[in-house]
């Protein structure tokens, strides 16, 4: 998924990133490491169970 998003003019300007149907965390735990500028993470999932296992590995 990161490498399908468009190319950044800097990954410095990237500062607000929203996971939909973040299920396990996974997708967002490589963007965070491929963009450590991300000052802000909104993660979004219709399963609660899902959505506190994504939490618990992004923290």
């Amino acid at each position: 998924m990161i490498y399908a998003c468009p190319p950044s003019p800097s990954p410095a300007s990237i500062y607000r990133v929203a996971d939909l149907c973040c299920g396990s965390g996974m997708a967002s735990l490589n963007y965070l490491k491929a963009y450590p500028t991300v000052s802000s993470l909104t993660l979004i999932d219709q399963s609660e169970e899902r959505l506190n296992m994504a939490k618990k590995r992004i923290d």
